[in-house]
């Protein structure tokens, strides 16, 4: 299936019924709200993290999370199969349509530490298929998807990004306890893509699941920037 060869309106509706699954790459508290908001647009989820222990206490239902409404949408997930957890992100990877990373990205004197990404990356561009869609919520510096992501991800695959597979850069804006309000009622959603096709694909997608809206902005680089300055906004007014 590829999804970049589809009308918005049946990627929509695929995502709506179930018929689209996902895998969330990085189940920290950030992830594992992305995970649940996915889940309540409803679509099928696979959960991935390197964390083997962490893996285990999800799948029996110790969600670490503060929202109870993550918790209660992952749990009912869970036992209804919609939900699944593994720290095999190669074989997440190819059951389904879209990736969502959602790493950390750990400042260190020096830099960044890329090494989380990189290994999802990794791990995406080397399981892929023609149609996939890739899509990073990691808040990065400006050109990291255009000058990083999106060669590793060709390199890996042999693919051409916006014209064999959708990559999108749509930065995670939330606050850790009140996450799942913030991506699906409080914050329009600011999506960017590789290329037209790939901007449609984030459209088709987020406009089920951001009431505030779909912001289209021209290039990941800006929405990378974007995050990067709301974050220096919230900090000069802290």
């Amino acid at each position: 299936m590829n999804l970049l060869e589809l009308p918005e309106e049946q990627i929509s509706e695929m995502l709506r019924s179930g018929r689209l699954a996902v895998a969330v790459l990085g189940l920290g508290s950030v992830g594992l709200a992305v995970a649940a908001v996915w889940l309540r647009a409803g679509a099928r989820v696979v959960g991935v993290d390197v964390d083997a222990r962490k893996v285990e206490a999800i799948r029996s239902g110790r969600i670490p999370h503060p929202e109870e409404v993550v918790v209660r949408t992952l749990r009912e997930s869970l036992k209804s199969g919609k939900f699944s957890v593994t720290a095999d992100g190669a074989e997440a990877v190819r059951s389904t349509h879209v990736a969502d990373v959602i790493v950390p990205l750990v400042y260190v004197p020096g830099g960044p530490n890329f090494t989380p990404l990189d290994r999802a990356i990794e791990v995406i561009g080397r399981n892929m298929r023609r149609g996939y869609v890739v899509i990073v919520e990691t808040s990065l510096p400006p050109l990291t998807t255009e000058t990083r992501v999106r060669p590793a991800l060709e390199r890996l695959s042999g693919l051409r990004a916006d014209e064999d597979f959708a990559l999108i850069y749509s930065p995670e804006r939330v606050l850790v306890g009140r996450a799942v309000e913030d991506i699906e009622l409080r914050y329009p959603k600011v999506v960017s893509g590789a290329g037209p096709r790939s901007l449609r694909v984030a459209v088709a997608l987020y406009s089920n699941i951001a009431r505030a809206g779909v912001l289209k902005v021209s290039s990941p680089r800006v929405a990378e920037f974007a995050k990067l300055a709301e974050g220096v906004y919230r900090d000069v007014n802290i």
